[in-house]
């Protein structure tokens, strides 16, 4: 308990110096288009926060980029069982990863819009940034399993299924957890990124893309906020999810 009350008192303190910080530097400036107070900010978004167009903004974002998250992990996931398993998948995809990860978001950005158009390039995006974080992550999970464990197994002609349960999930679960993490952060960040270049209807990025066209800074700090938010509540969301998970497995094995 003393810990959880010196971490909260911590952050309830990193948290008044910055806001100060920031409300001295507005004073400073003393203009609304440059830098606005915390307390403008705050009005405007308890504001936004009444407006049924409000959720329906940040709907359509979550749903962009959620729906590439997942896809990304689950074709990574498949993807690195498959190169695992044979070394002609193996030869073929890692390039591909590779080329994948050193591409610069940009130019993804930009041809995805030429090829497909702006509706889906979002969710086309957070799916290649996280495909090779978590393909990464759960190859290096495959390649470190204990292998005296898996011969104990195949000793006693385990089931696929309980083997699975048992030692080939909870093996790859920690490396799994840290790429989902990971690239939780990369999909939010470049999904955002793409709606303000992109400008899909109903998105945090054309709000964000509109507020800055039209000098509106005070929105620009509030959808800010609005991203940082739910950034911070998806990975949190997220690392519980994980945990449970690993507890679990840990009870079970």
């Amino acid at each position: 308990m003393n810990r959880k009350i010196k971490k909260f008192l911590t952050a309830a303190g990193v948290s008044v110096f910055w806001i100060g910080l920031w409300m001295l530097i507005s004073n400073r400036v003393n203009s609304t288009v440059l830098v606005p107070s915390p307390v403008q900010v705050a009005k405007r978004l308890s504001e936004l926060l009444t407006e049924k167009d409000f959720y329906l903004t940040v709907g359509q974002s979550l749903l962009n980029i959620l729906t590439g998250y997942l896809s990304g992990i689950i074709t990574a996931g498949v993807l690195a069982v498959m190169c695992h398993a044979s070394g002609v998948a193996k030869a073929l995809i890692k390039p591909a990863m590779t080329v994948v990860r050193s591409t610069p978001v940009a130019s993804f950005i930009i041809l995805v819009l030429v090829f497909i158009g702006k509706k889906y390039v979002p969710t086309l995006i957070c799916f290649l940034m996280v495909m090779p974080v978590v393909f990464g992550a759960v190859s290096t999970g495959i390649e470190t399993r204990d292998t005296q464990l898996a011969e104990m197994l195949s000793v006693f002609s385990v089931k696929p299924l309980r083997r699975f349960r048992i030692y080939e999930f909870p093996s790859v679960l920690p490396n799994f957890g840290e790429g989902a993490r990971t690239s939780l952060g990369l999909a939010w960040k470049a999904g955002i990124a793409a709606e303000v270049l992109c400008t899909p209807a109903d998105t945090i990025g054309l709000r964000l893309y509109e507020s800055k066209l039209y000098l509106e800074t005070i929105d620009v700090f509030c959808w800010t906020a609005v991203v940082i938010l739910l950034s911070l509540l998806l990975e949190g969301l997220l690392r519980l999810i994980i945990k449970k998970r690993e507890d679990a497995s840990g009870e079970k094995h």
